[in-house]
Parts: C-alpha cells; structure tokens; sequence
C-alpha cells in the first residue's frame, strides 16, 4: 500500500493577512529606525488623509531626533474585507538634539488596506507613535 499523499497545510486569509501584517509593520519600524524617508512613505496608502502633511511632520522629527527606537507590542488584529486592523502599545526612545534622552509610550490602532504591492497604512487612530 503507497502512502497517502502529502498535503501543504491549508493557511486560512487570517492567518496570511497576519502574517503580511507582521511584515509591514517590521518595515514600518525599520524605515523608521533608519529615518529613511523613502521606505517610510511607501507604507502609507495613497489615499491616507493628509498624507504630505504627514511626510513634512515626519521629516522635521527626523531632523530634530535622532536614534528612535520603538517596540510594537500587538494587542488585537481583526481582518475584514481588504483591510486589517491592529490595536497596540508602543514604546518609543529617542535622543533630541540637545542629546537629551527621551522615552515615550501610547495606544494605537492602525489600520491598512490591501494594496497589489502588500498592505499600506490608511489611517492611524489614538496616540500616533512617530511623532
């Protein structure tokens, strides 16, 4: 008797939608960590409200700090219809020009919808961790 074929694992859309949300959320934090602009910007959808003023508050936080480092701990992750919601804490350090070191913490849920190119930032809710 041949054994019975073997299978892939059969991953539900929740769990690839978390599993594309722990990417997207590593590389929000590292384009953040690296004050990299750029990469940054590319996380946000395009139809995030207010989007340039966003870019030109982050761009003056990056000039005025340096090293931020920040630590997301997810609480909640709900998946419905193209988008995916996470509610977390966040810890923040940084040093601030003057080479004071500076800690920070919040609530905040973001929320991203999906794009061809993964997920992208659409709105964020509470307390906003990059600035």
């Amino acid at each position: 008797m041949s054994p019975a074929p073997k299978h892939a694992p059969v991953v539900s859309v929740d769990e690839q939608a978390k599993k594309q949300l722990a990417q997207t959320l590593g590389s929000l934090k590292a384009a953040y960590e690296l004050e990299n602009l750029s990469d940054f910007m590319q996380l946000l959808d395009k139809d995030y409200e207010g989007r340039l003023n966003f870019q030109s508050n982050l761009e003056k936080y990056f000039i005025s700090n340096k090293n931020p480092q920040i630590t997301i701990i997810t609480d909640t992750v709900l998946v419905d219809k193209g988008k995916v919601s996470v509610r977390f804490h966040w810890f923040k350090k940084i040093i601030d020009n003057s080479g004071v070191f500076i800690k920070f913490q919040g609530s905040s849920q973001f929320v991203f919808k999906q794009n061809p190119e993964g997920l992208r930032l659409i709105y964020i809710r509470q307390d906003n961790p990059f600035f």
